[in-house]
């Protein structure tokens, strides 16, 4: 629910986003983590800009994720 919660409706939706993003820091890494972090980081990108993005969702968890390495292939 994380990932879909910084597309609400909110007066501060970076705040939102600041939350989401502290949440999932404190996953005890694993894939779990990764995926709730490359869900949100796709997610994000339709309300934030990337600099936002990436300063509050650390880029080498995603690039783990096997989402984001399919999106490389892609490119």
């Amino acid at each position: 629910m994380w990932p879909l919660a910084i597309l609400r409706r909110a007066a501060n939706p970076e705040a939102i986003l600041r939350q989401v993003a502290g949440e999932i820091q404190k996953l005890s890494g694993g894939q779990e983590r990764t995926n709730l972090a490359t869900y949100t980081y796709l997610l994000g990108g339709l309300r934030f800009n990337k600099e936002v993005l990436r300063q509050l969702l650390r880029e080498d968890v995603m690039r783990e994720s096997v989402t984001d390495q399919a999106l490389v292939e892609v490119k």
